[in-house]
């Protein structure tokens, strides 16, 4: 199971080295779709990717996808007689426990091979020990997940995922920065200009997340961010 943080608990005990994740959920009906983005804070990658294994596994129980089609597709090199076996043993059980939609009437033949990418780049990053290739690896995983949910109803999906700097740096929150650092030339004393500061310090690279005034200048931005994205 994963677990998150809030932002005040972050501040109040100076929480560094999280793992930062900008998540969209969006569903609806008649046409009508409903988006929700939030910002999630994990102990680390691993957890993050926790949390989307438990975000398919949600959005497959929520639309009806029977849990035996998800794993059919697995099963292409196995024996077809231990296979039949099987279904003969289990098909009483799986129809009182599980929904009984097939994937495939849910997902094309790309989504389903994105999530099948997905879950080999996940077994990869667990086995990489370089840093940088860990790093291409989450972004292949990120647009992989992406491409499964996309179309769909829910469709969720990674906005931007990563270290608090490199997070910060995003091209998501790039025209967010000219807005609220135009916002404070305007309205606020130079002593009061935090986004101001944070931005110069991560544009200089010297921003660390382990000097607290730094750390903190970054989680209130992030906060109000969040706060912006749900309309509090």
């Amino acid at each position: 199971m994963s677990s998150e943080y809030s932002f005040s608990e972050l501040k109040r005990k100076h929480m560094p080295n999280k793992f930062y994740v900008l998540y969209s959920d969006a569903g609806g009906c008649c046409g009508s779709m409903v988006s929700f983005d939030e910002i999630k804070i994990f102990d680390s990658y691993e957890e993050a990717i926790s949390f989307l294994l438990e975000e398919i596994c949600r959005v497959f129980d929520e639309i009806g996808i029977s849990r035996g089609s998800v794993d059919d597709l697995w099963d292409d090199d196995e024996d077809e007689e231990d296979l039949e076996e099987n279904d003969d043993e289990e098909e009483e059980e799986d129809d009182e426990i599980y929904p009984t939609k097939n994937l495939q009437e849910y997902l094309n033949d790309e989504e389903i091979e994105s999530y099948k990418t997905f879950n080999k780049l996940v077994d990869a990053i667990s086995q990489e020990k370089n840093e940088d290739e860990k790093k291409k690896l989450l972004e292949e995983i990120k647009k992989s997940f992406n491409a499964i949910f996309y179309n769909t109803n829910p469709s969720v999906g990674v906005e931007e995922w990563g270290n608090l700097k490199d997070f910060l740096l995003s091209d998501y929150f790039e025209d967010y920065f000219k807005e609220y650092i135009k916002d404070e030339k305007d309205y606020k004393d130079e002593d009061e200009k935090e986004v101001t500061k944070l931005k110069k310090l991560l544009d200089s690279g010297e921003f660390d997340e382990n000097n607290k005034q730094h750390f903190n200048l970054a989680i209130s931005f992030l906060e109000d961010m969040n706060n912006r994205l749900q309309g509090i």
